[in-house]
């Protein structure tokens, strides 16, 4: 009987198989792929098992499901010696489907992509807030967004130096003004990505584990982070409207043609709220007839509920909205959410009114600022803007209530309308009067 013709199987030669039939493998005997007639393409092994003393056939698996030729051949070596030794057939069965089995996990990490780790961890962290979830996937899209499709255990250390060195080249601060409004800090945003790239592979390597075997078996972000000893050093923003900016500022508001961004702008600067806390703000937190009226933000940055009262300038501002409120939030938006979200085009004709740029938190610091300027205590200040200070052992024994507060935010408010050019010092004199006996209806009250 004639030798069966033998071929020398390779991944290219086995995908351009077609014919059916049975093709021997030169190299290892008895290791064979098999076309069969829908085109499937299957690995298999003769051996002989020296138990039953019978020459038998054990299929292996399909081509490239999850098997490759030299995975395939490895098996057919490892069957063979098996059956040599007298392992029986349904035994060796059993094995290659749990090693098959064990393949296609492997291959399924081995498929993950950044992309799908960065939505597992979205999904499933749920103490993030939302709005720290897509400064996450802002950050990863902007500047490694050619690796959401890249699977995860192929980025390397080098790889991640050479992004952090190309985004730290990015210098904001030498672009003229105009181009330095559209563009973004190269050595922050550096340092942002690794923060995030670390903690992805942190989770990736928590999160796919089979049999004690991590996907990730070094983090090429700390592997940096000890080369480089360290991240950018990012200098915090202390950016503030001065007060002789005041009414520059109050002007150039005017340039703003949508009235709900207007006194969305105006209530940060008399408030001294973040941007999404006055953003989603709601009227049924809003007590306009209240004994101080106050408002409550709800979602907070530490969790815990913020209430303040209302200076006379913004109660008038909030009764005017309310009068023509479009929904249940305090600044409706266009979109689903309900609220607005994006001002930056309403905003650019003001700022290009303006002889310095700011931004949203500006408003903030602005306001801390003018709470120092006009004498404020450190704790009035940091209750005022929801400060904790669980350090401050003194600070536990202090309790401000709202009342406390009334006095302190009409301080601030008139001081900003001053310098606005929308009040005199005579009728700031009244309203601290007004203040001081509205403070004692409501104590007696």
């Amino acid at each position: 009987m004639p030798e069966p013709k033998r071929y020398k199987l390779a991944k290219r030669f086995v995908d351009d198989l077609s014919s059916p039939g049975v093709y021997r493998d030169e190299e290892v005997k008895g290791f064979a792929v098999k076309v069969t007639e829908s085109g499937s393409k299957i690995y298999m092994v003769n051996a002989k098992n020296r138990e039953s003393n019978r020459t038998v056939t054990i299929t292996i698996g399909r081509h490239n499901d999850p098997w490759t030729v030299q995975n395939a051949r490895e098996q057919a070596r490892k069957i063979k010696l098996e059956l040599s030794e007298g392992v029986v057939r349904t035994e060796k069965r059993r094995e290659v489907r749990k090693s098959k089995a064990e393949m296609e996990i492997r291959q399924q990490w081995e498929d993950i992509t950044l992309g799908q780790v960065l939505n597992d961890y979205c999904q499933l962290r749920d103490t993030l807030k939302e709005s720290t979830k897509q400064g996450y996937r802002r950050v990863v899209e902007r500047c490694a967004g050619e690796w959401l499709n890249m699977p995860i255990r192929e980025i390397t250390p080098e790889m991640v130096l050479d992004l952090y060195q190309d985004l730290s080249s990015i210098d904001r601060s030498a672009l003229d003004e105009a181009n330095r409004r559209k563009s973004w800090d190269g050595k922050a945003q550096a340092a942002q990505l690794m923060r995030v790239l670390r903690a992805l592979f942190n989770f990736a390597e928590e999160r796919y584990e089979h049999n004690g075997k991590s996907l990730i078996t070094i983090n090429p972000v700390k592997k940096l982070g000890k080369i480089k000893k360290g991240w950018n050093k990012v200098v915090r923003r202390d950016s503030v409207i001065q007060p002789h900016q005041f009414k520059e500022w109050y002007q150039a508001l005017g340039k703003v043609t949508n009235p709900t961004i207007k006194d969305y702008l105006l209530l940060l600067m008399f408030t001294g709220l973040r941007k999404d806390e006055a953003a989603t703000l709601r009227w049924a937190n809003v007590h306009l007839n209240g004994k101080p009226p106050t408002l409550t933000v709800t979602d907070t940055k530490n969790g815990a509920k913020h209430t303040i009262p209302l200076s006379s300038y913004v109660h008038e501002l909030l009764k005017a909205r309310r009068k023509q409120a479009g929904n249940e939030f305090v600044f409706p938006g266009k979109g689903n959410i309900g609220h607005i979200v994006e001002i930056r085009k309403q905003t650019k004709k003001m700022v290009l009114e303006l002889d310095h740029y700011f931004m949203c938190h500006d408003l903030r610091r602005t306001f801390t600022s003018v709470a120092e300027r006009v004498n404020l205590g450190e704790y009035t200040k940091k209750r005022l803007l929801n400060h904790k200070t669980t350090s401050d052992v003194t600070h536990g024994y202090i309790h401000l209530t709202v009342d406390d507060l009334v006095q302190p935010m009409q301080e601030i408010s008139d001081f900003m309308e001053e310098n606005m050019g929308l009040k005199k010092n005579s009728e700031t004199r009244g309203s601290k009067k007004k203040v001081i006996e509205m403070n004692k209806r409501s104590a007696s009250s």
